[in-house]
C-alpha cells in the first residue's frame, strides 16, 4: 500500500481515503482529487446525505491557496479556496469565478490541479446546484409572489425586472431587459400559479397582446405543467419559451442556490416594499 512513504489512495475505501485526507493529508496521494473514477462516482451517489461543511471540506483539499509555483519562485499564484464563501448559497458565482481562474492559470498548473479544479465543479453541481427542493413549495406560491420570484431569478441573471400589471386572473406580467455584447433583450415574462388552467388558446392570446420585434421574445412560466399540445408552440412561435415547475426548479438551484426556500420571505418583504412605493409614488 505504501509507495516512497505515501499510502496509495487507489487502494483504499472511500471512507478510508476521506479520513486520511482530514487527518494525515500529506501522507496519501492524490490529495487534491479522487483517486478513482469509482470513488468519485461512489461520493457522488452519497452527496445528498452529506453536509454541507464535509463537501467544502473536500473543495477546500482540492483548491490552492495563495504560494509560488515549484518551478518559478518568481511567479506567484493566487489561491482560489475564497469561492467557498459564495456557498452554499450563490453557487453559479463560484463556479463562473472558478473558471475564469483556470483560463488564467491553465498554461501555469499542474495536470493533478487541473483534476481537482475540475472534481470541484461536478462537486458544487451535484451538492449546491443540482439538489431538488420540494417542489411544493412553488406550487402553493400564489400568482403575485410566484412572480416576484421569478422576478428574483432573473434580476439574478444580470436582467434589469420590473413588475408591470396585474390581470384579472391574478396572472403578473414582468419586463425583463439586458444589453450585452452590442445585443439589446427584451423579455416579456407572464406567470401562471398552479391554480390556473394553461391552454394552447391561452398562449395564443397571450402572444397577440404582445408587440414584438427582433429583439423581444415571450417567455411563459408555470408552476404546474404544459399540456403536450402546448408543449408544441415554440416550434411554431420562435420567440416563445414556456418553463414548467422542474424548469423553473432547475432555475432557483442555479441562480439562488439549494437553500432558496430560506429566501422566499426575504425576497417577498422587499418585493411587497416595492409595491408599497409604487403605490405611495403614484398618490
Amino acid at each position: 500500500m505504501k509507495t516512497n512513504e505515501f499510502i496509495d489512495g487507489t487502494q483504499l475505501s472511500l471512507e478510508e481515503w476521506l479520513c486520511l485526507l482530514n487527518d494525515n493529508k500529506d501522507k496519501v496521494f492524490p490529495n487534491n482529487y479522487f483517486p478513482t473514477e469509482d470513488m468519485l462516482e461512489e461520493y457522488l451517489s452519497t452527496i445528498d446525505k452529506r453536509s454541507d461543511e464535509e463537501v467544502k471540506n473536500i473543495i477546500r483539499h482540492f483548491l490552492t491557496y495563495s504560494d509560488f509555483l515549484d518551478l518559478d519562485r518568481e511567479y506567484q499564484l493566487e489561491g482560489i479556496t475564497w469561492i467557498l464563501n459564495l456557498l452554499p448559497y450563490y453557487p453559479i458565482r463560484a463556479m463562473e469565478a472558478l473558471k475564469s481562474y483556470f483560463i488564467v492559470h491553465m498554461g501555469s498548473i499542474s495536470q493533478t490541479f487541473i483534476y481537482g479544479i475540475e472534481e470541484t465543479m461536478i462537486l458544487i453541481c451535484a451538492k449546491f446546484m443540482e439538489h431538488k427542493e420540494d417542489i411544493q413549495e412553488i406550487r402553493d406560491l400564489n400568482c403575485n409572489k410566484l412572480a416576484w420570484l421569478v422576478a428574483e431569478i432573473y434580476t439574478q441573471m444580470g436582467y434589469y425586472t420590473e413588475i408591470i400589471s396585474e390581470t384579472s386572473d391574478g396572472g403578473v406580467d414582468i419586463i425583463a431587459m439586458r444589453a450585452e455584447g452590442g445585443k439589446r433583450e427584451k423579455l416579456l415574462i407572464r406567470c401562471k400559479g398552479n391554480e390556473c388552467n394553461i391552454t394552447s388558446r391561452h398562449i395564443r392570446e397571450t402572444i397577440e397582446e404582445f408587440q414584438l420585434n427582433e429583439e423581444t421574445k415571450v417567455v411563459f412560466i408555470t408552476s404546474s405543467n404544459f399540456s403536450n399540445e402546448t408543449k408544441e408552440l415554440p416550434k411554431e412561435y420562435g420567440y416563445l419559451e414556456l418553463l414548467d415547475i422542474e424548469d423553473l426548479t432547475k432555475l432557483l438551484n442555479l441562480h439562488l442556490g439549494n437553500y432558496w426556500t430560506h429566501k422566499l420571505e426575504n425576497i417577498f418583504f422587499y418585493r411587497e416594499l416595492e409595491e408599497d412605493n409604487k403605490i405611495l409614488s403614484a398618490w
